[in-house]
């Protein structure tokens, strides 16, 4: 890709004059991307340099195009920091139309992007807020195939951002990002995450704790009616008040001192918590508080520590974690519902 194929340089924003049409085809041309994949039952995932796939739900489907058409838009790359920023955009003009498997989905990529880029991602944040326009998000009835049939610069206006686009251009000689996958993808500084990745744990632990509060009728409510009728708000918050710190100090020692078996354990304790949560969802059949993130961030951050972890500990060390794992999620258990 280049100018000999009659495109910009990557560190150019897609020309406003462009037709959308014209500039959602350089897009999927730069990333290796098709409009078949649109349609197909399950799509590409990156999280932490690992690729995997998630269920292309119908509403998912309807969201990733216009994801894209916002990519197309504000020039946000499609590596992960790229990836954070424009899920900062999106977010600071609201996820509720996209439900909460997609705004999951979203919100982990803003903390992947304040995990690795946390100033780029807090600016493009700010970007997004200096208009009140709404983003294709919020425009239920909008029709992809006439949302493609006008300028790019029209687009661009009809969401409120610059003519030239949203993220920063070629005054800071800023190449926008592609993903790993893409064709003649550039040679990027290598990420930060065998080191950086247990700053992870008090990030998701955070996440988690908010759809504990507030998701359903709350997490402690939801034990009251199905476990422990003597379980107290009071209780929840004396445990998490000590643990998450603990976890954040624990974890930032990690990074520094490069410990391999405190996130790993760390991380599988989390991947049982998410299990337990989900169980518990099917079990009685209505949502436990913390499934979601369990799901969506637990669980791939167990396999990360396993792959991260095992060429230091070995798979020994590896079951080693997750015994402890076990008793401390016991202990934790005998502390939240003991007596």
């Amino acid at each position: 890709m280049g100018e000999g194929a009659g495109l910009p340089a990557r560190r150019e924003p897609l020309p406003p004059e462009w037709p959308v049409e014209q500039a959602l085809r350089a897009y999927f041309d730069e990333n290796g991307f098709t409009f078949e994949s649109y349609d197909a039952s399950r799509t590409p995932a990156n999280f932490l340099g690992f690729y995997f796939t998630v269920p292309n739900t119908p509403h998912h489907r309807w969201a990733i195009r216009l994801h894209d058409l916002h990519h197309v838009a504000t020039g946000y790359g499609t590596d992960p920091v790229g990836e954070g920023e424009l899920a900062a955009w999106e977010c600071r003009r609201g996820l509720r139309p996209l439900g909460l498997y997609t705004g999951m989905i979203v919100s982990s990529a803003v903390a992947v992007g304040l995990l690795i880029a946390p100033l780029r991602t807090l600016q493009a944040w700010r970007r997004s807020g200096r208009s009140r326009a709404a983003s294709l998000f919020h425009r239920g009835d909008l029709d992809f195939d006439r949302a493609r049939e006008g300028d790019l610069g029209d687009l661009r206006r009809e969401l409120g951002i610059a003519a030239r686009g949203d993220a920063p251009g070629g005054e800071d000689d800023r190449l926008r990002g592609t993903h790993s996958l893409a064709p003649e993808s550039p040679v990027e500084r290598p990420a930060p995450w065998p080191v950086l990745w247990p700053l992870l744990l008090p990030l998701f632990y955070g996440l988690h704790l908010i759809e504990e509060v507030y998701g359903g009728v709350g997490f402690v409510a939801w034990v009251r009616q199905y476990l422990q009728p003597d379980f107290t708000m009071e209780r929840f918050v004396a445990i998490n008040r000590v643990a998450w710190p603990l976890v954040a100090i624990l974890a930032l020692l990690a990074v520094r001192l490069r410990w391999a078996f405190f996130p790993a354990a760390m991380s599988l304790l989390f991947g049982l918590n998410g299990l337990l949560h989900l169980g518990s969802t099917l079990w009685f059949g209505t949502y436990s508080p913390g499934a979601v993130t369990g799901v969506l961030l637990y669980f791939p951050l167990a396999f990360t520590a396993v792959v991260r972890s095992h060429p230091r500990l070995g798979w020994a060390g590896i079951l080693r974690a997750l015994g402890a794992a076990v008793v401390g999620h016991g202990i934790v258990i005998q502390l939240a519902f003991g007596p």
